[in-house]
């Protein structure tokens, strides 16, 4: 799954038009996007995330 999702990416950056993907980043690269609030969503959406996302551990 991962491996297709670079791919895509790679194409999509060969036509100009690549995005974040947080799935393909590190830990530590989304907590420097989260630190700087880069994410695009509201705070509650993040923390409504983050819950769901601690659900499953």
């Amino acid at each position: 799954e991962i491996q297709s999702h670079q791919e895509e990416q790679v194409k999509k950056r060969k036509h100009g038009a690549g995005h974040w993907e947080e799935q393909l980043a590190s830990q530590s690269e989304s907590i420097v996007k989260a630190d700087r609030n880069e994410s695009g969503k509201s705070t509650e959406e993040t923390i409504k995330q983050l819950k769901e996302e601690a659900k499953k551990i």
